[in-house]
């Protein structure tokens, strides 16, 4: 044999499916893409390896990335914030009209006792911090005007009124939190099988829906008002609430982020949440102040829709199976046989399960088996938190409106204040109680070697 017919022929080629056509590629470029070779040269895991793939085959428009949620996040987020201060005025004052419906006030029921001393003190006290606070927005006040709609009347500071305004709302939230428990866990499984696009889509239709309950309660309350309100939470559940627009924006960013990067986009995410919350409350004051509710509720359905656009037509869906099928390729052929064959196994073991089911997996999730103890704690940190925020919200909100007379603009300041307490604490506090606790640990695994 000689050395001419030992050679491997060149002509015709026989392309894989593993190398890379570009024009502007150099003679000496590597065939095969980097994500392919890193690989087959180093244990990485398949998310680090679909993110290469997608930066390097995908141009930016079609390419799923974190940084589209960014504009949707601040988005949502400033609209939620302007109606998060306004919101609980709005129901309270619905909810008292309701009560003076159904029960004729007289001069026996309607009465408002006198304080202690000690609650008269408190009162003066924020009183004042409430006037140098109207002293400070005067400006803006004199620009935007002076009409306070939807604000409760004096009445409304009863104890009967205020009893019925609480059990009101209790149940509605209620009503949306179980609905939203047996519904999250379905919805969520349908994105890892239908992508994460179409279902935030139906979380926007959510939205829009209990905006609409919001604007029929504030046209025509006295007709189909407390119904619809029970109802809005109901629906509102059963297509997920916000929390499931929250879990599917973490997934679509987990899908398509590298592990190494997870966090840092996490925190990120929120920092945009907390900020759209904290600039939204003072916001949305001023914009009931001099205009009404229900233009909140106009700009609120505005950016629903405007979300919806972009889902549907710009933002990129982030789950490998529903990529082109070059892209598809490429990815199998990085992550190998065994992990394809898994994930085709995962995807059909999801197609003939019953809708309940999926209910009953979710809440496996707090059964205790020995290597879930770090998730158990922290969703049972995340539950107690909310119920305190939750939970005790519309009460104080009432309490505020009985004892010291608050209105939209000082409850603005309170969102305002709260989301800037948790804006300094992601961004300052946190990463410095990190590093410290990153440096003690160093030192202490420096004095045992």
């Amino acid at each position: 044999m000689t050395a001419d017919s030992s050679r491997r022929p060149t002509l015709p080629h026989d392309s894989s499916e593993a190398t890379v056509w570009e024009a502007d590629r150099r003679e000496d470029s590597p065939l095969l893409s980097d994500a392919i070779t890193l690989a087959k040269e180093e244990k990485v895991d398949a998310t680090t390896i679909y993110a290469q793939i997608l930066k390097e085959h995908l141009p930016w428009h079609k390419r799923p990335s974190a940084v589209w949620l960014f504009l949707l996040y601040g988005m949502v987020s400033i609209s939620g914030g302007m109606m998060s201060g306004t919101l609980s005025q709005f129901e309270i004052t619905l909810l008292c009209r309701e009560y003076m419906n159904r029960y004729p006030p007289s001069n026996e029921t309607v009465t408002t006792a006198a304080g202690t001393a000690a609650t008269q003190l408190t009162v003066g006290l924020l009183n004042t911090v409430t006037m140098a606070y109207s002293t400070a927005l005067s400006p803006m006040t004199m620009l935007m005007g002076e009409v306070n709609a939807f604000s409760p009347p004096d009445d409304c500071k009863a104890p009967e009124i205020q009893a019925f305004t609480a059990k009101a709302l209790a149940v509605m939230q209620v009503l949306g939190a179980i609905c939203g428990m047996l519904s999250i866990g379905y919805w969520s499984s349908m994105s890892d099988k239908h992508g994460r696009i179409r279902l935030m889509m139906v979380g926007c239709a959510g939205n829009l829906t209990t905006l609409c309950c919001l604007a029929i309660m504030g046209k025509w309350w006295d007709q189909v008002g407390f119904p619809l309100l029970y109802i809005m939470g109901t629906v509102g559940g059963l297509l997920g609430g916000i929390g499931l627009t929250a879990t599917l924006c973490l997934a679509y960013a987990a899908d398509c982020t590298p592990t190494a990067q997870r966090s840092m986009v996490f925190s990120q995410l929120h920092a945009v949440l907390f900020f759209g919350l904290m600039v939204g409350p003072p916001i949305g004051s001023a914009v009931v102040i001099s205009k009404s509710f229900m233009t909140l509720i106009q700009i609120g359905l505005v950016t629903t829709v405007i979300s919806g656009v972009l889902l549907a037509f710009v933002v990129p869906e982030s789950l490998p199976s529903k990529q082109s099928a070059h892209i598809q390729n490429l990815y199998e052929k990085a992550i190998g046989p065994k992990a394809v064959q898994a994930a085709a196994s995962s995807k059909r073991s999801q197609e003939n399960v019953a809708w309940h089911s999926h209910v009953v997996r979710s809440l496996q999730f707090f059964k205790p088996d020995g290597h879930n103890t770090n998730l158990i704690i922290l969703a049972s940190i995340s539950f107690l938190q909310t119920l305190a925020l939750k939970g005790t919200m519309s009460v104080l909100i009432l309490y505020t409106i009985k004892v010291f007379n608050w209105r939209e603009r000082e409850d603005g300041l309170l969102f305002f204040l709260g989301s800037l307490v948790r804006l300094i604490t992601l961004l300052v506090l946190s990463p410095i109680l990190v590093h410290s606790f990153h440096k003690w640990n160093n030192k202490k695994r420096e004095a045992l070697t």
